[in-house]
């Protein structure tokens, strides 16, 4: 879930823990389509890419942590995981 606030602050669900936590995401980062979209067991194919901007993944592939570690090790500002079905875990 995620939270557009009026002065841009994005917000995101913290994984296990259900709270929200703030990133300071400037407005107008730049977002780039994680490849393997999952983060799946291999780096990611465009992590170049990534650099400086909002990495987003869908569910799965890998657990939330690594997705992090992906983008971190990528120089990404944030990583955003979507949920990709119509039903919640």
């Amino acid at each position: 879930m995620l939270k557009l606030s009026g002065d841009k602050e994005i917000y995101g669900v913290c994984g296990e823990m259900g709270m929200l936590a703030p990133y300071n995401i400037p407005s107008g980062s730049e977002i780039v389509k994680a490849s393997p979209f999952d983060g799946g067991e291999r780096a990611l194919e465009n992590g170049k890419e990534c650099e400086g901007k909002v990495v987003v993944f869908k569910r799965g592939g890998c657990n939330f942590v690594d997705k992090g570690i992906k983008a971190q090790e990528m120089g990404a500002k944030a990583a955003v995981v979507v949920q990709n079905v119509g039903i919640w875990p």
